[in-house]
């Protein structure tokens, strides 16, 4: 258990609901007691559930958007708490890491529209609609919770058949080696939110980006750090460019867990 997030949770408890926990990292009965009165982390749940629904509900009420409270240290909650951190030691929200539109670096052709939100909407449709569930040719697993394994998952009719395309040509080309690579660590698609570090949405709200493998290809990490730039993961990355999609790993080198379907400029 991390004693800085149990600090947080104090110290946003005591000035939140006006509790008079110590602050000293430790987990004990007075903290346990107030974390379990907070009606929107359930009571079943276990302690790192618990924590990390209390870190969640934290980020949730500073506005920050942390998506579902649903106990799972994810990349879209460690991303909140890192801007968390930030904004509660200085006042203030961290600079934009990216810019709205990132500027293309590998040139690609592709059918998919540009990443702006005018043309996601004109081609796509308002975000969140359209969408479809899809059977995966091999299991999937939840990046955050391991345990937990998809048959199927949900993205937008429009590019539904190049994702079934890019997975049954990843179970041809890699085989037994697909777990072993992390290529089945699903990070999820459709997921209304604006971008981490930016303004304007992401393209996951129109579930037509997929994340996959996100602990070890995090939204910062480049080339020299993020797994997926390894050369065996490129003909991984050739089979989403064969339909159009564009991977911000390859193109600008920067969260290789990322792929979409849509252009840069």
């Amino acid at each position: 258990m991390n004693a800085e997030y149990i600090k947080v949770i104090q110290r946003e408890l005591n000035n939140i609901k006006k509790t008079k926990l110590t602050v000293d990292g430790i987990l004990g009965s007075s903290t346990m007691a107030q974390i379990n009165n907070l009606v929107d982390v359930p009571i079943q749940w276990n302690v790192d559930r618990k924590v990390v629904g209390t870190l969640q509900w934290i980020c949730k009420y500073h506005g920050l958007e942390v998506g579902e409270i649903d106990g799972y240290f994810g990349d879209q909650t460690e991303s909140c708490y890192d801007d968390l951190v930030v904004l509660l030691s200085t006042g203030k929200l961290p600079e934009p890491f990216r810019t709205e539109s990132p500027t293309l670096g590998r040139k690609t052709t592709s059918k998919w529209p540009l990443q702006t939100t005018a043309a996601l909407n004109a081609f796509y449709g308002p975000v969140g609609t359209n969408q479809v569930m899809i059977r995966v040719p091999y299991p999937l697993r939840i990046a955050w919770d391991t345990k937990s394994i998809a048959n199927k998952i949900q993205c937008h009719t429009k590019i539904a058949e190049s994702v079934l395309s890019v997975l049954e040509q990843t179970k041809a080309h890699y085989g037994s080696d697909i777990s072993n690579l992390g290529l089945d660590l699903y990070g999820g698609c459709l997921n209304v939110r604006k971008m981490r570090g930016g303004t304007n949405y992401s393209v996951h709200s129109w579930g037509t980006a997929l994340d996959f493998d996100p602990s070890r290809n995090q939204l910062k990490m480049n080339h020299a750090t993020a797994t997926f730039a390894k050369p065996i993961y490129n003909k991984w990355f050739d089979f989403w460019e064969s339909e159009g999609a564009t991977s911000l790993g390859r193109s600008c080198d920067f969260d290789w867990m990322h792929v979409q379907f849509a252009c840069l400029k």
